[in-house]
């Protein structure tokens, strides 16, 4: 069936909203809905893959497809919806604390930068790179009270 993307890139399939990265608000999209999934395209080129839901007025969505906004408006990345829920590992939130401390409002976009690598490498390559940043950060710590 044929849908056009919300403002909040959302397309509804049936009685639910299933999210679709934020460049293609306001596209023409093809949902194909099935048994377990809900697969969406722009053109020939899948944009969207949710597990389907048969709840009613559910929003199902994928954190990564929001994170490209969440750069642009980094105070929104503790009440954005589209991240409640979304359980990683104990070393991110580290991470983000030593960043914020650090950098202060630079280091809440700069920790947004870090999860936008979730959308280029698998989450094991990012989540190893981050347990690695952390075992070198206090050495970065003691270098800065250094200079």
């Amino acid at each position: 069936m044929s849908a056009k993307v919300t403002s909040q890139a959302l397309v509804r399939y049936r009685t639910n909203d299933y999210s679709v990265p934020v460049r293609y608000g306001f596209h023409d999209v093809q949902v194909r809905g099935y048994i377990h999934e809900v697969v969406i395209a722009c053109g020939a080129e899948v944009i969207a893959r949710h597990p389907r839901s048969y709840a009613r007025e559910d929003a199902i969505y994928d954190p990564l497809h929001y994170l490209a906004l969440l750069e642009e408006k980094p105070r929104a990345l503790d009440q954005a919806a589209p991240l409640q829920g979304w359980e990683l590992p104990d070393e991110f939130a580290t991470l983000r604390r030593l960043m914020e401390s650090r950098l202060g409002k630079k280091g809440k976009r700069e920790y947004i930068q870090v999860l936008r690598l979730l959308e280029t490498f698998s989450f094991e390559q990012v989540h190893f790179a981050v347990q690695q940043a952390l075992k070198l950060a206090p050495l970065a710590l003691r270098r800065s009270n250094i200079c």
